[in-house]
């Protein structure tokens, strides 16, 4: 097979005349010759400049924030520790006051806006 794939690099040979001439099957080959030959998305600068901002994202939202509800019918008080604002984001506990049924409208992230709204109130 690594004859096949040398003569098909250095272009002596085809796929199907390798496959046929080195005995390997052409599917075989011709992943192998593809393999390898990714190239990156983001030079080397751009990489660690993306790095460096996800790190720094990643601290800044691991800080999360203290919400207290009140209940749906004034049960006790439910906490709901930690959450992340990014994304519309909500832990579902933390939608139980509101009504995700009478807002079918909404998209996830309204949704979650709306209920953190309530949250301060």
């Amino acid at each position: 097979m690594e004859q096949a794939l040398k003569a098909i690099s250095e272009k002596k040979m085809r796929w199907l005349l390798a496959s046929k001439t080195y005995n390997v099957p052409c599917r075989t080959l011709r992943g192998k010759c593809y393999l390898g030959r990714h190239k990156p998305t983001f030079d080397m600068t751009l990489e660690e400049e993306l790095m460096k901002h996800l790190k720094e994202l990643e601290i800044l939202f691991q800080q999360g924030e203290k919400v207290c509800w009140k209940g749906h019918s004034g049960h006790k008080s439910l906490e709901v520790l930690t959450f992340a604002k990014v994304n519309g984001q909500l832990p579902y506990a933390a939608l139980r006051r509101f009504s995700l049924k009478a807002n079918k409208h909404l998209l996830w992230a309204e949704t979650a806006a709306v209920a953190y709204q309530l949250s301060n109130d």
